[in-house]
């Protein structure tokens, strides 16, 4: 950021040692002395002959025996001469009484000889001045008032005779000290005046005194006091930034001058309430567990909305709650979290949900809306156990037992049912009749027997999701009954049982299951083992356990996985929607899923997908209508009273801001069912009518950091469907740094327009003056125009910052604050040597110089991004200033001496001044603002056949790069909505500041194979101003003043010589010369390789078709791919953070590389030399980790793995060329 201001330091310092050595050098060839004449007068009547005078008797002293000096006038006459009156008047009895603080008398008796005719008194508090005259005085007294207690005052008396003779008298007192004042201010009439955000509270006190008010939303008031420091008697103290409709606690503490103070008892007062709907809380998410709904959200940014109080979550079944108000609904939640468990729910229901922000006014968001079906039950239900039938007289008896909590932990009911001739089929079978459904264990079936009809029953279990198969029994009713032979296969007593199953042989030891886990029905009762439930329930092999919760934390069913690593829970996230259990992470749009179930797969053919990054395949389904328009759709920010204007469907705004999305009533003719808006697929918003019945709104906030795809979709009454799609983009906050770029908290801003005047955002719903957040940032979001900031923070210098144009709605510019050296007096320490206070003084003024550069360096960027000033003042100010330099220097200087000093100039560092970096990528950037452009299409063709070779889409900050494979020529072609490419504005132009080899359609011809193409690209905006940036011309003019000026100081040194041809100007020649080239040489930018390379690890030769790949090693995920050239090379460009990549070919073992930190270091391309190892066995394919199961410690960033790099000095064969790149 300080870059400029480094540089003129550096140019002033060489200019520095320059004058240095140039001034030694006249001091050695140079002699002469400084004559200094003045003249300064005598002081007459003083009795004292001195300086200029020729003499000086004194007043009284009698005549002058010679002439004095003309400014000697106060000769006296020869002699004493006295006739007539000579005696002079005299002052006695001078005595002072009623001496009080503020009042004396002084009293006194004048006399003369002949008569006085007047009395003067005079007095002061300074000895021998006297300048202050009583309120009344006679020839006798004189009353003083007014006076300051415990004061001296002195005082003349002067009296006068007849004969205008005077006579004097002196004396002084003091003034009676004022008793210590002991008694604190009285604090009264104190009126509370609230508004919605601020308060202004005054009062009034019985002496002058200061003012502090303590604040804060409870009786502990730990908000900021509000401090006045000015002694007054009428008080007004304004507090800001309050939340509306909220009560607050105060004391006001008044201080005198000498530290009396006095606090009030703690008192209340409660702002007003807005009537603005709060925003809705983003990434509204459910999943399912067992019986339960876990539900997790994002609530709005406490910074965007401070008056943020909770969340209100309904739930209903089928349909969404009409309102934060619906009485049909369940209330599941109601506090400020993030998160709740909505435990229990039953299986297998389509629940939905709405969430409802409310701030400290009551006013309630239009909600957040997600609707999930919850799990089923993956476990079968355990059936009844000792069951019988039997008959009486008119009815056909069942008895069963119900399955116990412990085998059947989520029984609820029994449904049986009943047919004639054969066994119902399954729960549901319509060709029989339901006889009973309820949680009992028994029935009298009565409904509609016939004598002599063989029923069947049978008998299911229900968990709340599923059913059992059932168990069958039969019988004839009221056939008489038989005793049932335990060993004889057949249903003796007609109950459908047969054998051990009939509960009458239970007891015999061939109807008992001896082994309960050999899988054989020892007892021939047609249940195995533990389906034996009347014999194993209690055996060991069959104890059963309670179902994996799959998110409580706990391994309920102790088989050592906890939640989703429980297989079980797996299963569930097989069958429900919404449930994450782990596993792979990759972004939708790119993980070869039609996520949607649209037919269309990932990045971009799926119309869902913005990007290979975007997690959301959703697109709306096709309108069958279309009624609705974008431009119809009203988007505000704050407060609704700031009116978004959209670009190219785009609606930018800072980063988690309210942002109100309206839809005009009369623009819907056709009868509404449902009305929402939908965020990248995952956040549904209802929109709700607002009380004029003029608007549905929905208020939301723009998303975290990057761009979401949104869609304000309309059901009809119809049936009948419409949508508009639209994105919303969200830009950085503004960001407060110091000269070493930390970010700083806790600084004062406040937003100004052109005059300098404070603006009201309240009116916006937002405050001004703010104070940057602890990571140092703020932001606002005004009505466009022209606006200051003016920012202050304790130790750092109070910095404006100019008149700067507003054309988006968004102030967030980045403030730089210059630290603030210490004074001098802070610096000196009394207790220190003369040496190190002077190191200490000397160190300060560097720190003062440096400062004062840094300010110097803001202010003028500042000035110049003023949108008001004239390009005429820019021309005119710089050259005045240098020329009134110049002018009061040269007259100091003869031509030998200048030509001295000027040969000593060393102007060759002024060649690095602007010096260029060649970086390891391309740029496409706005010609007109400089700024990148992303998401541009970049190809790279074939110029002779015009076949697409490569494409590319530039990052978020334009940059991509080719690997040439082929030598050729070739041609770049870059297409962008609203763009224009070639660049009309730069067309003439090859460099523009950092940015080198302009690139406007020419030919690009590759000699050789492995070429990196990464030319800087302008665009021209569509309808733009074609006027050349004044940047260019600027540089244009700096570079060529920079060539005029770089060599003049070696042009004098050769003029020098010329004249005076001795040895040392000679070496200064010969130094010039080298400075010369060596700067020159500085000043080149080095072209530089861009690319990694992967080689055998036997031969050293180049292995092509490699594939690489590049992780995130933080996020663990898959970066970006790449497949090696004929020269075994791949590009990666990465930003700041850490990284490994793998690569991977057939008959070579997977090679990983170590972490690649790349942490604060911005972007760069990673330039890997990565070896391959032949696989020792071909038949044993090498165990390659996925990628998903590495683990990562998330402090560390450690990935343990071999380190496969070549740490060799050996050649790689053949060598990359390092002299091809174009333009990069």
């Amino acid at each position: 950021m300080f870059s400029d201001y480094k540089k003129i330091l550096f140019f002033s310092l060489v200019l520095f040692l320059s004058s240095f050595f140039c001034f030694s050098v006249l001091a050695e060839e140079q002699s002469g002395s400084l004559d200094v004449n003045y003249s300064i007068p005598g002081q007459c009547g003083n009795g004292i002959q001195e300086w200029d005078e020729a003499c000086d008797n004194g007043v009284n002293n009698g005549a002058c025996p010679k002439s004095c000096s003309a400014s000697c006038t106060n000769n006296g006459s020869c002699g004493d001469g006295c006739t007539g009156d000579c005696a002079l008047p005299v002052v006695s009895n001078i005595a002072t009484s009623s001496i009080s603080q503020t009042s004396a008398i002084v009293s006194w008796q004048a006399t003369d000889d002949i008569g006085v005719s007047s009395v003067e008194f005079k007095y002061g508090t300074v000895y021998g001045t006297y300048n202050l005259s009583p309120a009344s005085a006679n020839n006798s007294s004189a009353s003083l008032s007014g006076l300051t207690a415990d004061t001296i005052y002195y005082f003349q008396i002067i009296a006068t005779d007849t004969s205008n003779k005077k006579g004097y008298g002196y004396g002084n007192f003091r003034t009676l000290v004022i008793p210590p004042d002991t008694t604190a201010p009285n604090v009264y009439n104190i009126n509370v005046s609230t508004d919605i955000t601020t308060s202004s509270i005054s009062y009034l006190t019985d002496e002058s005194a200061t003012s502090e008010i303590f604040y804060g939303t409870t009786i502990a008031r730990n908000l900021s006091a509000v401090v006045s420091n000015s002694f007054v008697l009428s008080h007004s103290i304004n507090l800001q930034n309050l939340l509306p409709n909220t009560t607050y606690h105060y004391i006001i503490r008044a201080a005198d001058s000498l530290g009396n103070t006095t606090t009030t008892l703690d008192t209340v007062f409660t702002t007003r309430p807005d009537r603005i709907a709060p925003s809705n809380v983003s990434n509204f998410r459910l999943s399912t567990s067992t019986q339960a709904i876990n539900l997790s959200w994002t609530n709005p940014n406490l910074q965007t909305m401070p008056d943020f109080v909770g969340v209100k979550i309904l739930r209903k079944v089928g349909s969404y709650p009409t309102g934060y108000d619906d009485s049909s609904a369940v209330l599941v939640y109601n506090s400020s979290g993030a998160s709740h468990v909505d435990s229990p729910v039953s299986y297998n229901t389509h629940y939905y949900y709405t969430a409802y922000t409310y701030d400290s006014s009551g006013n309630y968001s239009s909600g957040a809306q997600a609707n999930i079906i919850s799990a089923s039950r993956i476990y079968t239900p355990q059936e009844v156990t000792n069951y019988y039938i039997s008959t009486s007289t008119g009815a056909i008896i069942l008895n069963w037992d119900n399955p116990t909590a412990q085998v059947m932990p989520y029984f609820q009911s029994v449904k049986i049912l009943r047919k004639v001739s054969s066994a119902p089929s399954v729960y549901n079978d319509s060709s029989a009749i339901t006889v009973y459904t309820g949680s009992g264990g028994y029935l009298e079936d009565r409904n509609n027997l016939v004598l002599n009809q063989h029923y069947y029953y049978k008998i299911f279990t229900f968990d709340g999701s599923n059913y059992s198969s059932g168990v069958v029994l039969n019988i004839i009713y009221n056939q008489p009954r038989n005793s049932e032979i335990c060993a004889n296969n057949i249903d003796d007593d007609n109950n459908g049982l047969v054998d051990c199953a009939d509960s009458a042989c239970a007891n015999l030891s061939i109807c008992s299951e001896n082994n309960c886990s050999n899988n054989i029905d020892d007892d021939n009762d047609g249940l195995v083992d533990c389906l034996d439930v009347l014999d194993c329930s209690n055996d060991s092999a069959c104890r059963t356990t309670p179902p994996e919760n799959c998110s409580n934390s706990t391994d309920d069913d102790g088989d050592g996985f906890v939640d989703c690593a429980d297989s079980d829970c797996t299963k569930i996230c097989e069958q429900c929607v919404g449930v994450d259990c782990g596993g792979d992470t990759t972004a939708q749009c790119s993980d070869g899923n039609d996520n949607d179930v649209d037919g269309l797969i990932d990045f971009p053919i799926d119309p869902g997908c913005l990007s290979l990054d975007d997690d959301d395949e959703y697109n709306p389904p096709l309108t069958t209508t279309s009624t609705i328009n974008f431009a119809d759709i009203i988007f505000s920010v704050g407060n609704g009273q700031i009116i978004l204007t959209p670009h190219n469907n785009t609606i930018t705004g800072l980063s988690d801001f309210p942002l109100t999305i309206s839809f005009p009533t009369n623009k819907i003719i056709l009868p509404i069912k449902n009305f929402v808006l939908k965020v990248d697929g995952g956040d549904q918003y209802n929109f709700v009518e607002n009380s004029a019945g003029n608007l549905f709104t929905a208020g939301i906030s723009f998303p975290a950091s990057g761009q979401k795809e949104a869609f304000l979709e309309i059901s009809y009454d119809n049936g009948s469907f419409d949508y508009i799609r639209f994105v919303l983009e969200s830009v950085g906050w503004g960001r407060v740094v110091d000269d070493k770029n930390n970010n700083l908290a806790d600084v004062s801003l406040t937003l100004q327009n052109n005059a300098g005047d404070i603006i009201n955002l309240q009116t916006y719903g937002q405050s001004n003056p703010l104070d940057s957040n602890d990571g140092g940032f703020y932001g606002w979001m005004v009505p466009n125009g022209q606006y200051k900031i003016l920012a202050s923070a304790e130790g750092y210098y109070t910095r404006e910052v100019g008149v700067f144009a507003v054309g988006n709605n968004i102030v967030n510019k980045e403030i730089a604050l210059v630290l603030e050296p210490l004074k001098l007096e802070e610096i000196i320490d009394p207790n220190a040597s003369l040496g190190e206070n002077i190191l200490n003084v000397t160190e300060n003024l560097a720190e003062k110089t440096k400062a004062w550069a840094e300010m110097t360096a803001l202010g003028v960027k500042d000035f110049s991004n003023n949108p008001n000033v004239e390009q005429s003042a820019q021309n005119i100010v710089a050259p005045t200033a240098i020329g009134v330099v110049v002018a009061s220097t040269l007259p100091f200087l003869n031509l030998g001496n200048l030509l001295a000093l000027l040969r000593l100039l060393f102007l060759q560092p002024l060649l690095l001044l602007g010096k260029r970096k060649r970086v390891k990528w391309g740029q496409v950037y706005n010609a007109l603002n400089n700024l990148p452009v992303d998401l541009a299409i970049v190809r790279l063709m074939n110029a002779d056949t015009n076949k697409i070779v490569k494409t590319q889409v530039t990052d978020t900050k334009g940059r991509y790069a080719f690997i040439i494979s082929e030598a050729g020529k070739y041609k770049i072609d870059v297409q962008k909505n609203d763009f224009v490419f070639p660049s009309v504005l730069l067309k003439e132009y090859k460099t523009d500041g950092q940015k080198m080899d302009l690139y406007h359609g020419e030919i690009i011809e590759v000699t050789e194979a492995g070429a990196v193409v990464a030319a800087n690209i302008p665009m021209d905006m569509v309808g733009e101003v074609t006027t050349i940036p004044w940047r260019l011309k600027w540089e244009k003019t700096g570079r060529i003043i920079q060539k005029i000026l770089s060599p003049l100081g070696f042009l004098f040194a050769l003029v020098s010589y010329y004249i005076t041809p001795k040895w040392y100007i000679g070496v200064l020649l010969i130094l010039h010369v080298v400075l010369w080239f060596l700067f020159k040489r500085l000043a080149k930018p080095i072209r530089l390789k861009g690319w990694g390379i992967v080689y055998d690890a036997d031969d050293k030769k180049p292995v092509t078709r490699a594939i690489a790949r590049l992780f995130n090693l933080q996020l663990n995920k898959l970066v970006s791919t790449q497949i090696t050239d004929k020269q075994g090379r791949y590009y990666f460009l990465a930003g700041s953070g850490k990284y490994f990549i793998t690569v991977e070919h057939e008959g070579y073992e997977t090679a990983h590389t170590q972490t690649i930190d790349l942490q604060g270091d911005g972007a760069d391309v990673i330039e890997e030399k990565v070896s391959l190892h032949h696989k020792i066995d071909e038949q044993t394919p090498p165990v390659i980790p996925v990628i998903s199961d590495i683990d990562i410690d998330s402090k560390n960033d450690v990935l343990e793995q071999p380190n496969l790099i070549d740490k060799t000095d050996k050649e790689i064969k053949p060598p990359p060329p390092e002299n091809n790149n174009i333009f990069g």
